[in-house]
């Protein structure tokens, strides 16, 4: 089973191959523009928490990806425009 699994490195390597790809680039924008962009916010508890779980996982993303801010802040950019069209 161990042989199976991915050690922390590989699996880094592999968020930055799949996430710097145009596909992957594009699948990003998206989960920024529909996880990060909105409030977590809303009059049930439970899913103040599932929101904020989605956008952790984005989070988490990013810093796998060591993205810096002004970087992401062209993404947010690009994530809203790419909304605004659909």
């Amino acid at each position: 089973m161990a042989s199976q699994e991915l050690n922390s490195l590989d699996l880094l390597k592999s968020y930055i191959s799949v996430f710097s790809s145009p596909e992957g680039e594009k699948v990003l924008n998206d989960l920024i523009s529909r996880y990060m962009l909105r409030s977590s916010m809303h009059d049930n508890p439970t899913q103040v928490s599932f929101r904020e779980g989605e956008r952790n996982v984005v989070l988490q993303i990013i810093a796998a990806l060591n993205i810096d801010a002004k970087t992401l802040r062209e993404r947010v950019k690009d994530a809203k425009k790419a909304r605004a069209t659909i």
